[in-house]
């Protein structure tokens, strides 16, 4: 009986660490491609909580507009996704077919598995699969001197 216990309650305890097994993820969006008066704060939105609005909103901290929040999620499971503004105001809109996406139920968003380790998606802009653009610094015309 007691090895019946023993063997139950080890069960119970694998099956409860793996059901939990969690790793921070972080998310990265560039809105410097967004009008800055058109929003206030980019949210995550996706399966995983719901579709919420902006129950996870990202923070700027150091004012460059790539926004960033860190979540817990289920390793091993798969989650769709996008960025969103303002509690639904705005929200990324996908075709279909980009290389970041998935399109189920006639809804395009963003997929990703969970890793087996924190880690940290790479920076997208918002609205595409791909980093922003970045802008050159101007050039500066040679003067040429005569005489």
């Amino acid at each position: 009986a007691m090895r019946y216990l023993f063997t139950c309650l080890l069960s119970l305890f694998l099956f409860c660490f793996n059901a939990t097994a969690q790793n921070n993820v972080t998310f990265q969006v560039d809105m410097n491609s967004v009008d800055p008066t058109t929003f206030s704060t980019p949210e995550v939105n996706g399966t995983f909580n719901g579709w919420c609005g902006n129950c996870n909103p990202m923070s700027d901290a150091d004012g460059d507009n790539v926004w960033d929040v860190t979540l817990p999620l289920t390793t091993g499971s798969s989650i769709e996704y996008k960025f969103t503004v303002d509690g639904w105001t705005d929200q990324e809109q996908f075709a279909g077919g980009e290389p970041c996406t998935v399109t189920n139920g006639g809804f395009t968003n963003r997929f990703l598995a969970i890793p087996a380790t924190d880690s940290t998606i790479s920076t997208v802009c918002f609205n595409s699969c791909s980093a922003c653009p970045t802008t050159p610094p101007p050039s500066t015309p040679c003067k040429i001197r005569s005489g």
